[in-house]
Formats: C-alpha cells, sequence, structure tokens
C-alpha cells in the first residue's frame, strides 16, 4: 500500500497572498482618503480666516448677556406692558444708559456672586408629575442662558447745565411781530410799581387776621411800626352833578383820590 500524503496539515499552514494584499491595499485607500480630507477641512477653515480678517472691526457683532438689576426703580409691570419702549445707550461704556418709556436709569457694573441663569417659558413642557398625588404646575419653564456680568441701575434726572453768567455778552431781545408802543411799555411799569408799594403799617396788616368784634391784643408803636414807608391814599369828596332830573339833594358826593 502507498502511503497517503498528509493534505489536512498543508491546507492548516497555507496562507493565501491574495487576501494579504487586498488588506493591505484598502488600508492604504482609507489613509488616503483621511488625509484628503484633512486638506479639505484646512482649506475652509484657512478660508474662513481670509473671511474674517477682511471684516472690519467696526462691524464685528458680539452678543453679550447681561443682568440689569433695577432693585425697586422700576415696577414689574411696566416690563411686562408689550408696548414698553426700551433703549440702550453706551453699553461696552463703564455706565451705560437704559431709558425705559420716558424715565432714565444710569448703570454701573458689580462683581456678580455666582452665576445669573435666565429661564424662560416652555410652552412645550410637560410635568412628570402624577396629577393624583400632586397637581401639575401651570408654566414650566427652560434654561435660556447665563451670565456673570451685573449691571447696577439708579434713576437719573436730566438738569440744564448751568453756564456762568458773564457781564460782558449783552442779550439781545427776541424780536416781535408787533412792536409795543411807548404808552403800553408805560403802563406796564407804572402797574409793577404799584405792587409794591405799602399801603398799610404792620400793625394793621396784623389786625386784618382778626375774627369779626375782636379788638387788637396790643399797640405797636410808630418807631416799630414801619409808619415811615406807608404811603397813604388821601380822598376827598367832591359835589358831582346828578343825573335825576328833581333830586332834593341836588348832587352826589363821589371820591377823589388826591
Amino acid at each position: 500500500m502507498e502511503p497517503v500524503p498528509n493534505m489536512k496539515k498543508e491546507d492548516e499552514d497555507y496562507v493565501p497572498d491574495m487576501d494579504q494584499a487586498s488588506a493591505d491595499e484598502e488600508n492604504d485607500d482609507e489613509d488616503e482618503s483621511a488625509m484628503e480630507q484633512e486638506e479639505m477641512e484646512g482649506d475652509e477653515d484657512e478660508e474662513d480666516d481670509d473671511g474674517e480678517s477682511d471684516v472690519p472691526g467696526d462691524y464685528i457683532e458680539e452678543e453679550m448677556l447681561v443682568f440689569a438689576d433695577f432693585e425697586k426703580y422700576l415696577a414689574t409691570e411696566e416690563l411686562i406692558d408689550p408696548n414698553v419702549r426700551v433703549k440702550v445707550i453706551g453699553i461696552e461704556t463703564e455706565n451705560p444708559i437704559v431709558q425705559i418709556n420716558n424715565d432714565l436709569y444710569k448703570g454701573s457694573y458689580d462683581f456678580a456672586i455666582g452665576t445669573n441663569v435666565f429661564l424662560e417659558e416652555d410652552p412645550e413642557g410637560k410635568a412628570a408629575i402624577d396629577p393624583l398625588y400632586s397637581p401639575n404646575p401651570e408654566k414650566l419653564y427652560k434654561y435660556s442662558g447665563q451670565s456673570s456680568k451685573v449691571l447696577k441701575m439708579k434713576r437719573i434726572f436730566v438738569t440744564p447745565k448751568t453756564e456762568p453768567a458773564s457781564t460782558d455778552v449783552k442779550v439781545k431781545p427776541e424780536p416781535t411781530d408787533e412792536l409795543e408802543e411807548p404808552d403800553e411799555i408805560e403802563n406796564v411799569t407804572s402797574k409793577e410799581k404799584e405792587r409794591y408799594i405799602v399801603r398799610q403799617n404792620y400793625e394793621e396788616a396784623l389786625n386784618l387776621h382778626l375774627p369779626e368784634g375782636v379788638y387788637p391784643p396790643r399797640h405797636i408803636d410808630l418807631e416799630h411800626n414801619c409808619e415811615a414807608i406807608v404811603r397813604r391814599t388821601l380822598t376827598t369828596l367832591n359835589m358831582a352833578e346828578s343825573d335825576m332830573e328833581d333830586d332834593p339833594n341836588g348832587g352826589d358826593f363821589k371820591p377823589v383820590i388826591i
């Protein structure tokens, strides 16, 4: 009998060369595709950097979230109003100005204790609470943003700027359509002067406030009664003709200021 060759052992030790070559080719293709993708991403980053460098700095917008603390100076109802008018001036300065409707507020930045978290209403949110044991809340909120900048606001009022008065500056009268007559000017000045003429002394002025039928409690002598500056108006009674035909008195007496 002829010996049978050991074919089983040869089959186990045999490794085809084609499988190894195909695996090497696949690895090379993956490396090349990865390198091409990295090069494309690098080109896109360079294009983005070039595009940003061409944009001037004045046109670059920066979004900043600030917590404005109005304390007790602003009511909550004013901000709830949908027609509220808000205007911010100089947010990048040390003391920004905020105008809400017709009120002005001046702010100053302060250090925040921790981080201020902002929430907004979530209309699509649902509470995972069993309503059998506890009622579900009417409104749910979700995270909106956070900020470490605090702006302390205080109410300010607009005051006119005071300029030093100079004697050399002559103020021109404002032009008017109608020229004032000299007689009218004299009448105005005479009326202004009459306002400051003293007609009663000190004692008489005090007695004006006495109730009816009550005598003055004291008498002030002439030296302390300001009698020297009082200007009395003297009147006399003159006979005037009567308008009546058969008047037995013959006329009326009328006072005339001297």
